[in-house]
């Protein structure tokens, strides 16, 4: 009797060893392509067929060992299989589409197609890739971006410290905004003569639409650091006074407000113009927020759309305190508006889906910018 029972429990684990096997470990008899793929390297992918049956194998050669790879059939569900030496020889991992793995050899590597993981079959064509990951920080506003990253790893640093280049915005107000230009213009290198190393590049916004007031005007510089930022030189100065002195009774100065860039883009040099966007939000989150910003700039650009955006958080703006403006730059105000109109596709839609979570908008406007100055 306990013979009887000893054999029935070794027929029991011999099949739930058999089952084990059959319900991961795939082996599909029928190769396809005929021909072996080689294994794609820094990042890229490598489509292996377009006409895969979730019956069949495909064969990948120059696998490296330690390098983590990405299989994937596209637009369905389907379960894979990996096998080194032999089409069904050394087991490597199993899993649903899409499987990443880590090689442990380098060599060629035989991939199986399933419906699932107790081996289904179907027929069918399926798209099936497989993909080189490289690990590392995928977001280019952070300060250890790597652009050859294919995976994120939760690695990515952001810093806001003083170190960041820094922008002071005076706001003006004037009735006679063409003299005041030539006036800045003029008296451009006086300033920057003053500052030295303090001040990288300035300009001045002039309003489309949007704004508190009417006539108002924006002169922006950027600072290298704070520290450079509260100088002041570039103001302070005998010279810089006696030009200042010229045109005080023609405008009025309205606010200083400072901001820290978090996404900036290249100035352009003197007498570069172009078209910006500007919205002021309140945030509890500005990382979250820069990096919705991020997938929109890629989603705009995706879809043919020649605009960069850049990030700005208060440093000392008064009422202000605690905001975050984002900026939509083109060359051309046709450009932005072009832009702008997406607002209600899809592709926008889908990009903007997450904004409302993450901030609220306070103030918006639409300027066009010139570069008075560029210290190079």
């Amino acid at each position: 009797m306990n013979n009887k029972i000893l054999s029935y429990s070794l027929m029991f684990l011999a099949l739930i060893g058999f089952t084990k096997k059959s319900y991961s470990q795939c082996c599909n008899t029928s190769q396809y392509p005929f021909t072996t793929i080689l294994a794609p390297s820094s990042g890229a992918t490598q489509i292996i067929s377009s006409c895969s049956y979730l019956s069949e194998y495909s064969v990948v050669s120059s696998i490296v060992a330690g390098s983590s790879y990405t299989i994937d059939v596209a637009s369905t569900n389907a379960w894979v299989t990996i096998y080194s030496g032999s089409s069904c020889g050394t087991f490597i991992a199993s899993g649903a589409s899409p499987l990443t793995f880590s090689a442990p050899s380098s060599g060629t590597y035989y991939i199986h197609w399933t419906v699932d993981a107790f081996c289904a079959t179907s027929t069918g064509c399926r798209t099936t890739t497989i993909t080189e990951n490289i690990y590392g920080c995928t977001s280019s506003i952070a300060m250890n971006y790597n652009p050859q990253a294919t995976i994120d790893d939760g690695s990515c640093s952001y810093s806001i410290c003083s170190a960041n280049e820094q922008e002071i915005v005076i706001t003006i107000t004037t009735d006679d905004p063409e003299d005041y230009v030539e006036w800045l213009t003029k008296n451009s290198q006086v300033f920057q003569d003053a500052a030295g190393e303090d001040v990288s590049s300035s300009g001045i916004c002039s309003p489309m639409a949007g704004g508190n007031e009417m006539n108002e005007h924006y002169v922006w510089s950027f600072h290298p650091s704070t520290s450079a930022m509260l100088s002041n030189r570039q103001f302070s100065s005998e010279d810089s006074q006696r030009a200042i002195r010229k045109i005080s009774s023609k405008r009025d100065l309205v606010r200083r407000d400072m901001w820290s860039v978090m996404k900036g883009e290249a100035v352009g040099e003197a007498g570069t113009t172009n078209a910006n966007y500007n919205v002021m939000s309140e945030t509890d989150d500005a990382i979250a927020y820069l990096q919705g910003i991020e997938a929109l700039e890629k989603a705009a650009n995706d879809n043919g759309f020649a605009v960069s955006f850049a990030f700005y958080t208060a440093t000392a703006a008064g009422d202000r305190a605690g905001m975050v403006m984002v900026s939509v730059q083109a060359e051309t105000s046709d450009e932005l508006g072009r832009f702008l109109d997406q607002r209600q596709s899809g592709w926008m839609s889908d990009a903007l889906s997450g904004f409302d979570v993450v901030r609220n908008p306070v103030e918006d406007f639409v300027m066009n910018c010139t570069t008075i100055a560029v210290n190079n």
